[in-house]
């Protein structure tokens, strides 16, 4: 904690004044979650895997139906029954 603290005065040139605050805090499960979630989660970049030279190109898949094209298909069907 030593440590840390220094380094903190060192990058801010000023004395950490949330000290009281991260001892509190820094078992809390809200953050310990972040914290696990930062360091177990996958890369943003996915790596691709080359083949004869070509990058592998996956299929596309087929994407949801959106909200607004829901609320149009529901109205479509209300009015065709009655």
């Amino acid at each position: 904690m030593k440590a840390a603290l220094d380094i903190f005065y060192n990058d801010q040139n000023m004395k950490f004044n949330l000290e009281h605050a991260w001892r509190e805090l820094r078992h809390d499960v809200k953050w310990c979650s972040t914290y696990l979630e930062k360091d177990s989660g996958k890369e943003k970049r996915k790596t691709v895997d080359y083949v004869d030279g070509q990058g592998a190109v996956p299929e596309p898949e087929e994407r949801p139906i959106g909200v607004k094209a829901a609320k149009a298909a529901g109205k479509r069907k209300k009015t065709g029954k009655e």
